[in-house]
């Protein structure tokens, strides 16, 4: 039985629920069914982030990410995109602005799912010191990516991407 054959078997997303709830589910079947994702993980990801495409029956972007040690992202948001991700190997950790500005962390450890909102503000990134595995799902593939420096107290917009490669991972 093929990877996505063992994929589709799994419950059916729940209909007239959410975008949130169908990419959680997204997640957690495509997190459930390893031999779907497992040989696109960079063994030895040294620093850098990668992310593979990954072919599912809803007309969703999922990825598989591999994070090298101390690899991440800068401060973004995504324009009209929600995200949710998974991790499955190592943690990775997510950092986002908070009203107060401050930069907050919330670690995910296996098994543990985070969502991100359309324009909501965050990073990614591994701080560990072995390689971290996400999976990904967005509702559509991304058309702009806003980018942020964080000045100690709130977020700095300083790029808008708009000629997004297909593989961004989160």
């Amino acid at each position: 039985m093929t990877a996505l054959a063992e994929l589709m078997l799994g419950p059916a997303p729940a209909t007239g629920g959410s975008m949130e709830s169908l990419l959680l589910d997204v997640v957690e079947r495509v997190a459930a069914c390893p031999s779907l994702w497992e040989s696109l993980v960079d063994a030895n990801p040294r620093n850098e982030c990668l992310s593979v495409r990954l072919p599912v029956p809803e007309d969703l972007d999922v990825h598989v990410t591999t994070w090298g040690t101390f690899c991440g992202v800068r401060l973004r948001s995504y324009a009209k995109s929600t995200t949710v991700f998974r991790a499955v190997a190592g943690q990775i950790t997510e950092v986002r602005p908070d009203a107060a500005g401050r930069l907050l962390p919330r670690r995910f450890a296996p098994g543990v799912s985070g969502v991100i909102r359309p324009g909501q503000v965050h990073d990614l990134r591994n701080e560990g010191s072995l390689p971290a595995v996400t999976i990904v799902a967005r509702s559509h593939r991304l058309s702009a990516m806003q980018s942020f420096d964080w000045t100690g107290t709130a977020a700095r917009p300083v790029e808008l991407a708009t000629d997004l490669p297909g593989w961004l991972g989160t």
